[in-house]
């Protein structure tokens, strides 16, 4: 029998979900370092990398184990798919933060409403987003990424491509990237 940790940050959590402490919880709950994958991707994508990779070494009689459920998931029926095709396969399924048993009626109960809540709770999150997002816009204010470049630059951008100055070299004038250059330049 291996255990297997899996952990998970988005780009924005909560102090203790970071990435190194879930890993040092998985540790001290029996996983090597060889056999955690760790990475930064949301819960809401089902292609995360290293999560696949642990579901396609897992075999009979093996483990896997994260810190927290919503690490595994934050839908409902995907995270309730892999639990059970675990299940299927031999492998079982722990979180060290939830303490639930899915070999039995209760413990799949208790997954599934702990996998409904955290659905639930990053659909608001995305909810009260766009909410704040409207908002801002409504008073003047434009959520996201200042623009790189003023609208002088973009004037200044086209004036000098109509006389045949090379994107490049506006780039490097401007220090930005010809990306940039090419959307001014539209």
């Amino acid at each position: 029998m291996t255990l297997y940790g899996y952990a998970r940050v988005s780009v924005r959590e909560p102090e203790d979900k970071n990435l190194d402490l879930q890993v040092e919880r998985l540790v001290r709950a029996g996983c090597s370092l060889g056999n955690i994958r760790a990475e930064e991707a949301s819960g809401a994508r089902n292609d995360r990398g290293g999560l696949l990779e642990l579901l396609d070494l897992v075999v009979e009689g093996d483990t896997l184990v994260v810190t927290h459920i919503d690490r595994r998931s934050r839908g409902l029926t995907y995270g309730l798919k892999v639990i059970e095709d675990l299940h299927h396969r031999g492998v079982e399924f722990r979180s060290l933060a939830e303490d639930f048993d899915t070999a039995t009626a209760t413990g799949k109960l208790q997954l599934t409403m702990v996998l409904a809540f955290s659905e639930w709770w990053r659909n608001s999150i995305k909810e009260r987003s766009v909410a704040g997002q409207a908002k801002a816009r409504a008073e003047g204010r434009f959520p996201g990424r200042r623009p790189s470049l003023t609208e002088q630059q973009r004037e200044y951008i086209r004036a000098e491509r109509s006389k045949g100055v090379s994107q490049r070299d506006l780039a490097k004038r401007l220090e930005v990237s010809r990306w940039t250059i090419q959307q001014a330049d539209r």
